[in-house]
């Protein structure tokens, strides 16, 4: 390989190398700079040294001054031969091409070609291809690239020849071409053999396999690239904004939409100095668009785009103001806009886009789709819709879900709802192909947004045809689709251990209130980053494994069947009301019930009455205006399902939003053995699920609860054999250990839910709170597990149908049943409420029958709020 001494370290390279070294390292090249250029008369050496300051001061940012640099530059080298002032006025063009001035830099570069001839004119070549890149002539930049790394590679010149492949791999990401890219990098890759001198380089081969690796739903792998490439950036000594940038595609793409706002933001703020380029602030602007639109932020979103197009309008950089102007169409639609202006400019965006072949045009047309059709405009719904449709063959999964989805609206604008179905059928394939490479909970979760808009079309086709079967097959055709994938498997990572166990122990100095608010300060912004380290590191985790299709009809059969009569009842939403579907002996029915904005009140009112039913002074009257409310919340959720229940077992399947509801108040329901599960197939699979061979039962008691210390001497009575870990050695290593694969596990502890993020939900241990992110750890949860904690049942609604929480974690771990309070419950009633419960578990009572017999045990306000805020999860 060509070699490039290291700059920075004390060395004094020659001038020849320093505008090499300037993108590897441009703070230090720039003091070499100067100092040539201050004690420097001759030409050569004058045009060298201005070259390289040029460089990195376009690449620190600095455009303006960088013109000004290589314009003096240039006029050094003017007078040191054709060769020198061709490569000047190479990256002189370069960087008029990065300030908006492409027609100016594309002459300049054409003349600087006729200058010189092979290496020398392949070196220019890759300039052109760089340039040609930036200004959104991919195709042309591939071809100049193309040519000019065969040209040095026959020379030998392994510099220049990867900088060539890296503009080669960049212009094939933008034409969708990943395979192209991918070997472009792979060469780039042999070429730079970890060399320490171009720490620039390897920042962009980085940060183009994690682009390549986006665009192929490969985002874990993504995530680890950005962070290779973050790192040679700083040591490069470059800001990484674009790896800022392109982390939030990467977030988006699964979901993470919130991450990816505070990435894309953080890309826009370095980029918001006086002297930085505008073209790059624009692209970042772009990004956070998209982030906020995400987030359902038109309005940030909107100022976002306008201040992007701005940008490139000035720049006259048409095919990117074209896309300022498709995102500020987005914002515009997101606000609720459906004019016929509106229409008129969308249509506009997608036929300039379909001519100059940008992907983004499948994204355009599908909303000019959406939009024609809302304003009855068939002819321009179908033209649209139709070239949509083409993406159905593309790289991008999401590309690939786009034209499914635009497939469905046709066939739904045609009137065939069998097409409709089938078209949902394969744009949610393709998205389980996607989570299926993903291996944290959070991401599988959230990346099912994705299919949100195909579920609900679906779902809302088959409530159209009347069929309740089809009604039952759609909706669980992606509801709690992450339950059927293999288990993330996260006990290896050892550096993921040390960051939970960093994390719970500066939990635990946070608690102490006598501590000086400075000191608490610091350990909150610590905790912080431990916590983000956390997310990061299991959004990097990859699955292996493909996602198992949920097989209703069988699930069905196993419901229709059961013993003791057992009745299914599936809540779901179509729009905003709530329906049910009732599955028993005698067939399958359909019932509309009410609103969900109604529900979701009657849910809060409830578990607020319970919660009241703990203070003596307002008990009373709390017990009694909670019947009403039950009343209320029943008629909300099930409306007339109610009285087709019959009298044997329940198992209701609701939506997300509605799982931490306090099922046991509802009349039809609380006398009655009843189980919550995520979904039919979930159901059905906890059912089949048996305890290990001589497991053990492990009783749990955490610190600061004198109650869980009695809780478990009183359980230890009636479980002689079992394992005991008690406050004093309930570490989290204790504790799991002790969890592994148990037959039974009684945990009394305190709980919380992180309403900001479920996965630090956390049991409260001797040394700091036990997370779901410590739960995964686990290779087999506990058969069945009673969790005697404040809300340690609630859950939090994520992407189209999924519930974040402890139950996500322990679900696919094995875990057949569980008990979990879904409303902060009384300390001074957890242990006759426990023994009540084991009283009943020890008899062979499943989880379901223990919970219902300890509800009707209850009479007291205080008995029956702790009975009523438990609820029964899974099958066993």
């Amino acid at each position: 390989m060509a070699q490039v001494r290291a700059v920075g370290n004390g060395a004094h390279p020659p001038a020849s190398e320093l505008p090499i070294a300037a993108l590897s390292n441009p703070r230090a090249t720039l003091a070499l700079a100067d100092a040539v250029l201050a004690r420097s008369r001759e030409p050569v050496e004058l045009s060298y040294a201005g070259q390289a300051r040029g460089i990195a001061l376009r690449e620190a940012g600095d455009v303006r001054a960088a013109l000004r640099q290589l314009r003096r530059a240039h006029r050094d080298a003017s007078g040191a031969g054709p060769s020198r002032e061709a490569d000047v006025a190479a990256t002189l063009a370069v960087t008029l091409a990065l300030a908006g001035r492409g027609d100016e830099g594309l002459a300049r570069m054409k003349s600087a070609l006729r200058l010189v001839r092979g290496a020398e004119a392949a070196r220019i070549q890759v300039r052109l291809g760089s340039m040609l890149g930036e200004l959104g002539m991919f195709a042309e930049a591939g071809h100049q690239l193309r040519d000019a790394a065969r040209v040095l590679r026959r020379v030998g010149d392994d510099v220049w020849e990867a900088r060539a492949l890296l503009n080669l791999a960049m212009a094939a990401i933008e034409l969708g071409d990943t395979r192209r890219a991918e070997q472009a990098l792979a060469r780039v890759d042999e070429l730079l053999g970890g060399a320490p001198t171009l720490r620039y380089e390897a920042a962009v081969s980085s940060e183009y396999h994690g682009l390549a690796a986006v665009l192929e739903g490969r985002i874990p792998a993504a995530l680890r690239y950005y962070d290779r490439a973050r790192q040679s950036y700083a040591e490069a000594g470059t800001q990484a904004w674009e790896v800022a940038s392109s982390q939030s595609a990467a977030l988006l793409s699964v979901g993470l939409v919130e991450d990816a706002l505070v990435s894309a933001e953080q890309s826009v703020a370095m980029l918001r100095g006086p002297n930085s380029s505008r073209l790059y602030r624009g692209r970042a602007l772009l990004r956070a668009c998209d982030a906020a639109l995400a987030c359902g932020q038109g309005e940030l979103g909107g100022r976002y785009a306008r201040e992007a197009l701005t940008l490139f309008r000035g720049l006259r950089s048409g095919r990117r103001e074209l896309l300022a102007r498709a995102a500020l169409t987005r914002a515009r639609w997101q606000a609720g806009e459906r004019s016929p202006r509106l229409l008129r400019d969308a249509v506009q965006i997608a036929d300039e886009a379909g001519r100059l072949h940008m992907p983004e045009a499948v994204e355009v047309n599908l909303l000019v789709g959406e939009l024609a059709l809302h304003r009855a405009d068939r002819p321009t719904a179908r033209r649209h819709l139709a070239r949509a449709r083409r993406a159905r063959t593309g790289h991008s999964d999401m590309s690939r879900v786009a034209g499914w989805r635009a497939t469905a609206l046709a066939a739904q604008d045609a009137g065939r709802p069998g097409a409709v179905l089938d078209a949902c059928d394969h744009g949610l394939a393709v998205l389980e192909g996607h989570l299926a490479t993903l291996g944290a909970i959070e991401t599988r979760a959230t990346a099912t947004s994705h299919g949100l808009p195909l579920a609900s079309l679906a779902v809302a086709t088959a409530v159209g045809t009347g069929d309740p079967a089809l009604m039952l097959r759609w909706v669980e055709r992606w509801r709690s689709a992450t339950l059927r994938l293999p288990p993330v498997a996260g006990s290896g990572d050892t550096h993921l251990a040390a960051d939970l166990a960093r994390l719970r122990l500066l939990r635990m100095r946070l608690a102490d209130r006598t501590a000086p608010q400075q000191r608490n300060d610091r350990l909150e912004r610590e905790v912080a980053r431990l916590e983000s380290s956390v997310r990061d590191r299991t959004h990097r985790a990859s699955a292996t494994g493909a996602i198992g299709r949920a097989d209703v009809d069988a699930a069905l059969e196993v419901a229709l069947q059961a013993a003791g009569g057992t009745t299914l009842v599936e809540i779901f939403l179509a729009g905003d009301t709530v329906h049910v579907l009732v599955a028993d002996r005698a067939g399958l029915r359909h019932h509309e019930a009410g609103q969900h904005a109604d529900a979701l009140r009657a849910v809060e009112f409830a578990r607020f009455s319970l919660r009241r039913m703990t203070n003596r002074r307002v008990a009373a009257r709390a017990r009694e205006i909670l019947p009403a409310q039950a009343q209320a919340l029943q008629d909300a959720v099930l409306g007339e399902a109610a009285a087709e229940l019959g009298d044997g077992p329940v198992v209701i399947v609701p939506p997300a939003s509605l799982t931490s509801a306090p099922w046991g108040v509802l009349p039809a329901l609380r006398e009655r053995t009843l189980h919550i599960a995520a979904s039919v197939d979930s159901w059905s699979t906890a059912r089949a699920a048996t305890p290990p061979a001589g497991a053990h039962t492990a009783l749990i008691a955490g610190p600061d609860l004198p109650q869980a210390v009695a809780e478990v001497d009183v359980l230890a009575d009636m479980y002689p054999a079992a394992r005991v870990v008690r406050t004093g050695s309930a570490g989290a290593e204790q504790v799991l250990a002790t969890l592994e694969g148990a037959a039974l596990a009684h945990v009394a502890a305190h709980g919380s839910f992180r309403s900001d993020n479920p996965m630090f939900s956390a049991l409260h241990l001797d040394d700091g709170p036990l997370t779901v992110y410590d739960l995964q750890t686990l290779r087999r949860a506990p058969h069945r597990l009673v969790l005697s904690c404040c809300d340690s049942g609630t859950v939090s609604p994520a992407g189209a149908d999924e519930a974040l929480g402890l139950a996500s974690a322990l679900v696919p771990l094995g875990m057949a049943g569980m008990i979990a309070a879904a409303v902060p419950v009384s300390d001074l009633a957890a242990v006759p409420f426990a023994q009540r419960l084991h009283t009943g578990l020890r008899a062979g009572a499943s989880t379901a029958e223990a919970l219902r017999d300890a509800r009707l045990d209850a009479d007291q306000p205080l008995s029956y709020a702790i009975a009523h805020s438990f609820v029964a999860y899974g099958a066993g």
